[in-house]
């Protein structure tokens, strides 16, 4: 990418929407120079024109590649009054969790403060992709090809819960893309149940989820019918949270750089 192209990146991120005339004098260049700029970095997804096609704005790829910068203690920081409504609603331990390159991943993990009960502690790292709520909160928003370059065959069968057939995971997806949220119960460990839900950023699509995890005796009383809806308003509110964030560290670091 060449330098030009870099700083049109840059005065889109911290100011955007930006108009082609505020490019031009901002970055001293031939019209017809310019011109040709933009139109590569629309053509990679690195920026996009708004509606009115009158300014730019940053386009999907980018925004989706800034995100893997994110780090995940930073972003369980961000969302922390998310995770605390969300505790105080069912006392159970809250999880948040990310794509990152080809896996999904628990990026952080909190439990209630109560010590007079055990919870479920799910750790930190790699998820099933085929098992966890979590995977499969977020691998449902994906395409087919996407979803492809991250599963792994032939698909461990930890439980005689999980499901290891392709189709029928397919299905499951479709009905989380359906109903706004995916649940694991047993299918990697007896007797323990998790719900989560996507966390859906404009312009950006699904790469973070947030969810409860806990024993299914116990947890299943706990999420009753209306135990989605109040996870899915959560993970709205966490969204922009999140952008907000990242436009933030972006705000910050061209700051720095001047």
């Amino acid at each position: 990418m060449q330098e030009r192209q870099i700083q049109l990146l840059e005065i889109i991120a911290t100011c955007g929407p930006v108009k082609v005339s505020e490019l031009a004098l901002r970055i001293k260049l031939p019209r017809a120079t310019l011109y040709r700029s933009i139109a590569s970095l629309v053509a990679c997804g690195f920026i996009e024109e708004v509606p009115d096609g009158s300014s730019y704005v940053l386009g999907p790829r980018f925004m989706r590649i800034a995100m893997l910068g994110l780090s995940s203690a930073n972003l369980m920081q961000v969302i922390s009054i998310v995770v605390s409504r969300i505790l105080d609603t069912y006392e159970e331990t809250v999880f948040f969790a990310r794509l990152r390159e080809n896996r999904i991943e628990i990026a952080g993990v909190q439990t209630p403060t109560d010590q007079s009960q055990s919870y479920i502690y799910p750790g930190l790292g790699e998820r099933p992709v085929h098992a966890c709520s979590s995977a499969k909160a977020i691998t449902a928003f994906m395409d087919a090809e996407a979803r492809d370059d991250i599963y792994k065959d032939p698909f461990n069968q930890f439980t005689t819960k999980t499901i290891i057939d392709r189709k029928r995971l397919e299905r499951e997806l479709k009905a989380v893309r359906k109903n706004g949220f995916a649940v694991c119960n047993g299918e990697i460990e007896d007797g323990v149940l998790s719900m989560a839900v996507p966390i859906h950023l404009d312009g950006i699509g699904v790469r973070f989820c947030i969810g409860v995890v806990g024993p299914d005796a116990r947890l299943s009383a706990k999420l009753d019918n209306g135990a989605h809806d109040f996870l899915i308003q959560q993970a709205a509110k966490a969204s922009p949270l999140i952008v907000s964030n990242w436009l933030d560290n972006a705000a910050s670091a061209r700051s720095s750089a001047r």
